[in-house]
């Protein structure tokens, strides 16, 4: 059989033949893009065809040439110097179809996100390529910083903008006070851990210490506070408490069974080493647990639910991100907890989260910010943080941090 050879040849748009086995799908969004394309380019690589006129690569961009009103126009074509055969013709429709090269995604992260969005990548793929090296905690030091910090200029009260992010100083219990923070905007994720209830003397404004049914309370209003202002998921991280140290376990029920919210997973984040033992009672510690709820659209939306082994365990997996949710995370805490936090986790962990549940662009909301950790991981990850935090002090702390990494200054805005 003679070897193929290829030349330049002009056709009509209307004369070319649609390849009728092709196999390759197309979506809404996709037709969108080439739409977009030709609007701005016009038609760049050219369509081959069988010596039939049957279109062997180029359907989609035929096609879209036809909806535009252009099938009377004389296009460039390659043409073969004799006829595929039927196998030939599937071979080569399959390879022109299958991107067959890889990405190299150093150098496409020297790109804008912006114009890799506009040409058609998904917020799940931007992730991939835009993806802060997890394993690496920022160099910003905790402990000493807020020793430096004497007479905060943060006011209780006080609402500030940086980036996009909006970070109050005020008690997430209060209803208005997140509402003021949410300025009507809806939430895809809420990531928190609360104040743990050790006893501790880590704040001027709360006594951590409150009675077990207190305790319970506290944690209830505050997640149906910001339930108002979510339509996603929530990650809520609480373990072992001092006082009866089984509240941990009344409020995770308790978010399952009265909030409305609807059980997804009970997630174990392993810390890679255990944390000093604080109570004889009790067994060292060297996990945490992190409770997955969401509100029931999001979970039907956004979720597909697979069903593997012989007992039909349940399987989660995103659809949005691409991503399977397992209940095992295995994220060190480096140095992110200091002395006289404990409870901080690392920037790590709640990337993690963001980037299983949330799109680039999304508010995460976070009720506890603390030294402003899922502030950092919202910034690294391209979402907006929207923050409340009782202490003036860590409100300063937080934005102080995030102009050490980031070099860039809160705005007051009231």
């Amino acid at each position: 059989m003679t070897d193929l050879t290829w030349h330049t040849e002009k056709r009509k748009v209307n004369d070319l033949l649609p390849f009728k086995g092709n196999a390759r799908k197309e979506d809404e969004k996709q037709s969108f893009d080439l739409r977009k394309s030709f609007e701005k380019f016009d038609l760049v690589e050219i369509p081959a065809i069988n010596t039939d006129n049957t279109t062997l690569a180029g359907n989609r961009r035929l096609r879209m040439l036809q909806l535009l009103g252009r099938g009377e126009e004389m296009i460039d074509v390659r043409v073969p110097n004799r006829a595929l055969t039927t196998e030939e013709v599937k071979e080569y429709n399959l390879r022109s179809n299958k991107n067959t090269a890889s990405w190299d995604i150093g150098l496409l992260a020297n790109f804008d996100e912006g114009l890799l969005k506009e040409v058609g990548w998904e917020g799940w793929e931007l992730d991939e390529i835009f993806s802060p090296n997890v394993e690496d905690d920022d160099s910003f030091d905790v402990e000493s910083e807020t020793k430096k910090i004497t007479e905060p200029k943060v006011k209780f009260g006080d609402l500030y903008e940086v980036n996009g992010h909006r970070i109050l100083c005020g008690n997430s219990q209060d209803p208005e006070r997140v509402e003021k923070l949410m300025d009507r905007k809806v939430a895809k994720l809420i990531f928190t851990s609360p104040p743990y209830n050790m006893a501790g003397k880590m704040y001027k404004n709360y006594s951590d210490n409150l009675k077990s049914e207190e305790y319970i309370k506290f944690n209830l209003d505050v997640l149906q506070n910001c339930k108002r202002f979510l339509k996603g998921f929530c990650f809520w991280n609480i373990s072992y408490n001092k006082n009866a140290r089984s509240e941990f376990i009344e409020i995770i029920y308790k978010i399952i069974k009265d909030t409305g919210l609807q059980f997804v997973e009970l997630i174990v984040w392993d810390k890679g080493h255990a944390l000093p033992i604080v109570s004889k009672q009790g067994l060292t510690r060297r996990y945490e647990d992190v409770l997955l709820v969401g509100d029931n659209e999001s979970v039907q939306s956004d979720l597909e639910i697979y069903f593997c082994g012989a007992n039909d365990k349940k399987v989660f997996f995103n659809k949005k991100n691409q991503k399977g949710i397992t209940n095992y995370w295995r994220v060190n805490t480096n140095q992110a907890q200091q002395k006289n936090h404990l409870a901080c986790f690392p920037v790590a962990l709640p990337i993690k989260g963001i980037e299983l549940m949330t799109q680039r662009g999304d508010i995460v909301l976070d009720p506890f910010l603390g030294s402003g950790t899922t502030l950092i991981a919202s910034e690294r990850t391209g979402r907006k943080c929207f923050a409340c935090e009782l202490d003036p002090l860590y409100v300063e702390l937080a934005l102080n941090r995030f102009k050490y990494l980031f070099g860039k200054e809160a705005i007051k805005i009231c």
